[in-house]
Parts: structure tokens; C-alpha cells; sequence
């Protein structure tokens, strides 16, 4: 659920250089772990 929402809104928000948009297809998690925004690769 929270990696739908944010993949929205970073992909509704401007085009992605194409390194970033490599990267984030290769995100396998992403989780808040208090004021911590983690992501697995």
C-alpha cells in the first residue's frame, strides 16, 4: 500500500531522470520505520 502511494506521487509530480526511474523499478521495499523512510533494493 505505501509503495503505491508513493510511487503515485512521485510519478504525477514531474518526469523522473532515467537513472532515478532504473532505480526505483529495482525497489523491492519500502518501509517507515519512525521518522525513517526505508527502501530495499
Amino acid at each position: 500500500m505505501l509503495e503505491g502511494f508513493v510511487t503515485k506521487k512521485i510519478l504525477t509530480a514531474k518526469p523522473l531522470p532515467e537513472d532515478l526511474a532504473a532505480a526505483w523499478k529495482k525497489l523491492s521495499d519500502a518501509s517507515i520505520d519512525g521518522k525513517t523512510l526505508k527502501l530495499t533494493m
